[in-house]
């Protein structure tokens, strides 16, 4: 449930994002309420899809 819930807080952000670029471009759209929308959606991402597998520590295997 949770990989549901954070993919569509991603697909949320970006979209909000996107609008809030076109609404700064265009004057017919307000970009900083998408642009803001954007933040917040992208912020409440949990760990797991924000973290760096490359350096994550917990469950660590080395490999030489």
């Amino acid at each position: 449930m949770k990989h549901v819930q954070n993919s569509a807080r991603m697909v949320l952000g970006i979209l909000f994002g996107l609008i809030g670029i076109i609404g700064i471009i265009l004057p017919l759209i307000p970009g900083t309420p998408f642009l803001l929308l954007a933040a917040a959606c992208l912020s409440g991402l949990e760990e797991e899809t924000t973290a760096d597998p490359v350096h994550k520590t917990e469950h660590q295997t080395v490999v030489d």
